[in-house]
């Protein structure tokens, strides 16, 4: 059962690779999720929130290398659809 401000993984392109993603909202009937995904490109133009994985408000996300979050980079997925890796992770709460 996915839960806000979850990590996730998500193809966000057909054909690609996996990209960190964060749950923001989830449907009321609870099959659906709207999240936003990361990617280590960056920074562009666009308004983001920058992730360092060496931080410790960060360190719950286990991530490896810098990774961005677009506000453009949003995605609904089938909540089935939303990859897990074990063990799971949460977003802190000054991100989520």
């Amino acid at each position: 059962m996915a839960r806000l401000a979850d990590l996730v993984w998500i193809t966000p392109n057909q054909g690609g690779v996996e990209h960190p993603a964060i749950v923001i909202r989830i449907s009321s009937d609870g099959k659906s999720a709207l999240v936003i995904s990361g990617t280590g490109t960056g920074p562009r133009d666009i308004p983001h929130v920058k992730v360092e994985p060496h931080l410790r408000a960060t360190a719950a996300l286990r991530m490896t290398k810098t990774t961005y979050f677009y506000q453009t980079a949003i995605h609904v997925r089938l909540v089935g659809e939303l990859v897990y890796h074990q063990p799971a992770a949460r977003c802190p709460p000054c991100f989520g």
